[in-house]
């Protein structure tokens, strides 16, 4: 309120107000189309109180939204789509009830049901609004979207040829339509629908409805008087809205009337309801995402769905059909009015008026006018999504657009829409099936875990590590991608030209989830797996996937063939630990111990004694820190036993492993070369004995021995290239 007052005291007050009569002009008449073609046919005789129920509930809207909405200038309105389905709606009520009731008793049910589609509708969005659901537009495939849009504009013509002839369009109905009568009643609306049509198209003039309707109504007026026909005959012969009774439009259902509805026949066209409910959250998300992009400002979409939802439930109680925020009006009025709330106003009490004082006017309106105006919607529609998609989208989408279409037109409106959606459906099944789930395949060769080993100990991993069958997971996993692996996995064991695979190693780091369809597929791969004698490791799982493959069968047993770990890095490790268990090579045995490694590095006699003697002994416990993120880099040291693990810490109390050394190892040498600060800390995983080099006795050990110190250095050198092209390995073979 505050802002209409400080609009009303400043310069926007006459761009406002001239805008706000500008489109309450055009949206009276594009109000009684919308009457018209849901009080046709049998209803034709109540057409004054269905003029009146609609501009009451375009009042109704348009006071809301000057009130509420988060956009000031929004314009809210009846709304043609779902008009379009309940002109189905009524059409079929009539035909139920009149066979056993009275044509009093067909209107009252048809306003009862207009009044509960609004009821609901308003409900409806008025929770999602409260609760935040305004993304439920992203869900719905765009093609569907476009079907149910093309079929609005069938829906829309036919109205309009109805509107103008009072016969439905149909086949049969054909030869009727071209009868020299009947012409007169529908050519001259079906000429000014396409020029209308012709001309939004090339001109986005906002005078541009205002000026044809009034050339409309000249035409048609002269024509009247060249051909010497009177009001009373035009209105005879079926070419005026009128004659009106002399009193308000507005006629609501009063408590009193409620048990003369046929709520039977209300209840028969739930599936209908449910369609204008389903089409009406689509339209308002649709036109509310539409206009932030053309008037470039941020629209709080759930704060639009309550304003909604409060406007169609104020309006049931007077009878009006559903209606939401409009694109077109809306952002006219953001640029002639400079989106002020007196725009919103204006037109809302210019509707008002029209309700209340506008009979003895409107009754001397042509219908073949409102037809041709329903009809340019109608084609608008159909143009844009069997026309112009034609261009844009891709054939499926296209096919589907026209398939939906045809259903609506032969079938019905709700069987286009459930047959499209479940068409989108397993179009979306079959298309995500194709989709690569496999982020990567890698082997023991590619890819290490972050344990460091011995070099005898690497040379055996490097010559079995192709038996280690590496498979990172991606995506949603149901029963089509689930199957899709499995064929994947059994060609990969029959591959004799591959080396056999003895650890399967699943990682599902990056799969969002997996149904119960999938569980059945990685049944069936625990199956192979055993068949094979072939060790199955899951990484990385979540509690909920977990809890649904063992739901499924597949638990974890010790000595089993199924492992499950919580990383990848932890998998990968005890795969290569099994490895070099199995191995009974003494060689392999002795090589995860710091002599072993000493033995090969110093070859001169006398030289590990020397070395030792530089080197400090430390019996640490578990758990005990061996280097500090962020210290001095002030030694490096040897393990001899037990295992450290580097761990980055990202928080206090929060890091990740980065990797683990065993006995025969080296840790802390890149920062004592490097002199610099640590970037990790390594502790003690058990009780352990470790060596410590300090950068003192380094110095000394380069003065006093050289050969050694040079024996070190190929030491760390070779180390640090064996780490470069493990990480190589695995870089290239994600990189591929």
């Amino acid at each position: 309120m505050k802002e209409m007052i400080r609009d009303a005291t400043s310069r926007r007050l006459f761009p406002a107000v001239l805008t706000g009569l500008l489109i309450g002009t055009t949206s009276v008449f594009y109000h009684i189309s919308l009457a018209t073609l849901i009080f046709s046919g049998s209803l034709s005789e109540f057409l004054a109180s269905g003029i009146g129920l609609v501009l009451f509930g375009a009042t109704v809207l348009g006071l809301t939204a000057a009130l509420l909405s988060s956009l000031p200038g929004m314009i809210a309105s009846v709304q043609d789509s779902p008009a379009a389905i309940f002109a189905l709606v009524a059409a079929a009520i009539a035909v139920r009830v009149s066979g056993s009731g009275s044509a009093q008793q067909v209107y009252l049910t048809v306003v009862a049901t207009l009044s509960l589609a609004s009821l609901i509708t308003g409900v409806v969005f008025f929770a999602m609004g409260r609760l935040g659901l305004s993304s439920f537009i992203r869900f719905v495939p765009y093609p569907v979207v476009g079907g149910f849009l093309a079929g609005t504009g069938w829906l829309l013509a036919a109205g309009a040829l109805r509107v103008m002839t009072g016969l439905p369009l149909a086949l049969s109905d054909l030869p009727a339509l071209i009868r020299s009568a009947l012409l007169p009643h529908w050519l001259p609306g079906v000429a000014f629908a396409f020029l209308m049509l012709f001309l939004s198209r090339r001109y986005k003039h906002p005078l541009l409805m205002p000026i044809m309707l009034a050339t409309g109504l000249a035409l048609f007026y002269a024509v009247l008087a060249l051909t010497g026909t009177s009001m009373a005959d035009a209105s005879a012969q079926g070419y005026l809205l009128g004659p009106f009774p002399n009193r308000v439009l507005w006629m609501p259902l009063s408590p009193a009337l409620l048990p003369s509805v046929d709520w039977s026949a209300v209840i028969a066209q739930t599936g209908k309801l449910v369609s204008i409910l389903v089409l009406s959250t689509i339209g308002l998300l649709l036109n509310a995402s539409a206009l932030e992009l053309a008037v470039q400002k941020d629209i709080d979409l759930d704060r639009e769905l309550s304003v909604a939802g409060i406007g169609n439930v104020l309006g049931a109680l007077g009878g009006s059909p559903v209606g939401f925020q409009t694109i077109g009006t809306s952002a006219l009025s953001q640029r002639m009015g400079g989106g002020s709330r007196l725009t919103t106003l204006v037109t809302a009490l210019l509707l008002g008026g029209a309700l209340m004082f506008g009979a003895s006017v409107l009754s001397f309106f042509p219908k073949v006018l409102l037809g041709g105006l329903l009809l340019s919607l109608g084609l608008s529609f159909l143009y844009d999504w069997v026309v112009a998609s034609a261009r844009s989208l891709p054939a499926s989408d296209y096919v589907l657009v026209l398939l939906i279409l045809a259903i609506i037109a032969t079938v019905g409106f709700l069987e286009g829409v459930a047959a499209g959606t479940v068409i989108a459906v397993l179009i979306f099944v079959i298309n995500y099936s194709r989709v690569e789930f496999v982020k990567d395949e890698l082997t023991g060769l590619t890819y290490r875990s972050r344990m460091e080993r011995p070099v005898e100990h690497r040379r055996l991993l490097e010559e079995k590590g192709p038996h280690i069958l590496v498979l990172r997971l991606q995506g949603f996993l149901f029963f089509g991608t689930a199957q899709s692996l499995l064929n994947r996995i059994r060609v990969r064991l029959g591959d004799a030209d591959q080396p056999a695979v003895r650890f399967l190693l699943l990682d599902f780091h990056r799969v969002s989830a997996l149904d119960s369809s999938a569980v059945i597929g990685f049944t069936r791969l625990h199956q192979l797996a055993q068949a094979g004698e072939i060790k199955l490791v899951l990484a990385e799982l979540t509690s909920t996937m977990r809890e649904r493959l063992e739901r499924g069968g597949l638990i974890e047993t010790e000595g089993g063939l199924l492992r499950m770990f919580p990383s990848l890095d932890q998998a990968m490790e005890w795969c290569e630990g099994r490895m070099l268990a199995e191995d009974q090579r003494s060689i392999i045995r002795r090589a995860a111990s710091l002599e072993s490694r000493l033995r090969e590095v110093f070859q001169q006699p006398g030289q590990i004694e020397r070395f030792r003697s530089y080197l400090e002994q430390l019996d640490l416990p578990a758990g005990a820190q061996l280097i500090r993120q962020g210290d001095s880099p002030d030694a490096m040291y040897f393990v001899d036993s037990g295992r450290v693990s580097a761990h980055l810490e990202l928080e206090p109390g929060k890091g990740i492993r980065l990797s683990s050394m065993g006995a025969g190892t080296v840790v802390g040498e890149v920062g004592l070369y490097l002199h610099q600060d640590r970037t990790a800390s390594v502790i003690t995983d058990m009780p352990s004995v470790v060596f410590r080099l300090t950068a003192k006795a380094l110095t000394q050990m380069r003065e006093r021995d050289p050969d050694l110190a040079a024996a070190l250095h190929e030491w760390m050198v070779r180390l640090l290239a064996h780490r470069l092209t493990d990480n190589n390995r695995t870089l290239e073979a994600l990189l591929s």
